[in-house]
């Protein structure tokens, strides 16, 4: 069986949720839930065992495990409640909240769920990105999950001077651009040096 990612999972999830992935049985109940996303992976990487639909797909079981936390984590989040109506207003019954149908179908491509989703959006938009900044984002995102914003926004400041350090690195060696960014040598301070950056890139 193929293993899958939390944010994979979560996305499938969603889309079966608002109804983007169509399945045999709209989930009203989680073990449905389970179910309807086993059978979208099983239609995407088998086609041909989906068309038979025996035996019925199944997820690998890290992956049951990780769709339970998503239930639970949408549950936390607001986006889902418990009950289908007043008739089944318990669990195992579910159903999307007003404010997770809203909010899901407007979520911005750059939202994260966990450091491996971040990293690897950050690594599409930026190909290049050192192994240092790479190492201080994850930290970042560990402690923003930890709670600790300020150490969050601290590790981000830090990434962010990897990379301008290095940038500068490489207008320092570069043939044609090295002699206007020299005085950046003569400087310890980022702030210094980021300032001297900023006025030599703008003549």
């Amino acid at each position: 069986m193929v293993q899958h990612t939390y944010e994979e999972l979560r996305d499938t999830v969603v889309d079966i949720l608002l109804k983007r992935a169509v399945v045999a049985y709209e989930p009203s109940q989680w073990r449905e839930l389970q179910a309807a996303v086993a059978e979208v992976f099983s239609k995407k990487e088998n086609p041909a065992g989906a068309a038979r639909g025996y035996p019925p797909p199944r997820l690998h079981p890290n992956d049951a495990e990780l769709v339970r936390d998503v239930f639970w984590d949408l549950f936390r989040q607001g986006f889902i409640t418990l009950g289908l109506n007043d008739s089944n207003e318990q669990w195992p019954w579910f159903r999307l909240s007003h404010l997770g149908e809203r909010a899901l179908k407007t979520q911005s491509p750059y939202r994260f769920h966990d450091t491996n989703s971040f990293l690897a959006l950050v690594q599409r938009e930026v190909p290049d990105i050192s192994s240092e900044a790479s190492i201080y984002l994850a930290e970042a995102v560990t402690a923003f999950y930890a709670g600790c914003s300020l150490a969050s926004c601290v590790m981000l400041g830090v990434a962010a001077e990897a990379e301008f350090l290095r940038l500068a690195e490489v207008t320092i060696n570069s043939q044609d651009h090295g002699q206007r960014f020299s005085g950046l040598q003569k400087r310890y301070l980022i702030r210094q040096k980021s300032r001297i950056f900023r006025i030599v890139w703008s003549l």
